[in-house]
């Protein structure tokens, strides 16, 4: 990042230790073993630096820098996290006829997907907004892809096709919104 131009000395030493403190953090978040827990870290700790350093985010670094950190953190996070089952939803062209290759495909979704809402349920964005914003931004990507997966295995299966969906798009909504536990916060 850069330091904002006409800023005092003393601003700039507060850069230097915020500049020190976001490397710290950054190799903190390496020792998660899930790095999607790594990334929520670092939403966590940018966010309550935003909180509590204002002055120095407008004034030092300017007003995008924290926005920038946040969202690149929450694309991580993404990539991280909802790939892996995003994955399991994309069929290839020898996939879309074939009942056994998507009935496997489902039941690893379904699998994941478990292990991911429990899993995230019991993390914390410590910022209402921002917990609404990444579970948006998750039903954004995930309901459309599964929504299109569960039309062509209705297709191939028929009606036999719900006896291996777990998970209707309400069930998904429903489970997205219990992730991230927040904690309020007084200010």
């Amino acid at each position: 990042f850069s330091i904002r131009t006409g800023v005092s000395s003393f601003s700039d030493q507060v850069a230097r230790i915020i500049q020190v403190l976001d490397s710290s953090l950054e190799a903190k978040s390496k020792n998660y073993t899930d790095p999607a827990l790594g990334h929520v870290f670092m939403i966590n700790n940018l966010m309550l630096l935003q909180y509590e350093k204002y002055i120095y985010r407008v004034v030092i670094f300017g007003e995008d820098w924290y926005k920038s950190k946040i969202n690149q953190n929450i694309e991580l996070y993404q990539r991280s996290s909802l790939d892996k089952i995003l994955d399991f939803l994309n069929l290839d062209s020898n996939e879309l006829l074939l009942a056994e290759s998507m009935k496997k495909k489902l039941k690893l979704f379904n699998q994941h997907f478990n292990e991911i809402c429990k899993a995230q349920s019991e993390w914390l964005i410590f910022d209402e907004q921002l917990k609404e914003q990444m579970i948006k931004s998750i039903e954004n990507k995930l309901l459309p892809a599964y929504g299109t997966f569960l039309g062509r295995i209705h297709d191939v299966l028929g009606k036999d096709a719900y006896d291996f969906i777990r998970y209707g798009i309400q069930n998904i909504q429903d489970l997205l919104s219990g992730l991230f536990l927040v904690i309020q916060h007084e200010g």
